[in-house]
């Protein structure tokens, strides 16, 4: 099987440049398809990681945030102040509360054809930069919450 797809690497590569015959080129080839596989499962790895910190974190988050309903004809009561807590606008909430899911929305979001933002995907340097940051910024700060 590993024969096989190195043929077909060095056949790619003959097909991309006709007189690349070279033992170098054939070894780049070989090192690009080996990186592009270390990548792929690293994307994955960290993809699976980062939706399950996502969601501990949002349980964390959302365990004891309820809508309560003003009973009477008052309502002036501040009654949701829980829920507008962790659901509004507020640069700051949105930061600290969605960046896992944020990061694991984007990171789910490169495996599906449709829905991969090429800026994040087109290359493995770029997919790795990404779920490296990823994991820097959006899981690691808030693994420690659980």
């Amino acid at each position: 099987s590993t024969v096989l797809r190195l043929r077909i690497v060095s056949f790619s590569v003959q097909l991309r440049h006709p007189g690349a015959t070279s033992i170098n080129t054939m070894a780049a080839a070989v090192e690009q398809f080996a990186f592009g596989k270390i990548v792929k499962g690293f994307a994955v790895f960290s993809a699976v990681c980062q939706v399950v910190c996502a969601g501990c974190h949002l349980y964390n988050q959302l365990r004891y945030v309820h809508l309560d309903w003003n009973d009477g004809d008052d309502f002036t009561g501040e009654t949701t102040y829980a829920w507008r807590s962790v659901f509004n606008f507020a640069p700051t909430t949105i930061v600290l509360i969605w960046t896992p899911v944020i990061f694991a929305v984007l990171a789910v979001s490169q495996f599906v054809r449709g829905l991969q933002y090429l800026k994040l995907c087109a290359t493995y340097t770029r997919t790795c930069v990404f779920h490296t940051i990823m994991c820097m910024f959006g899981a690691f700060g808030y693994a420690g919450e659980w």
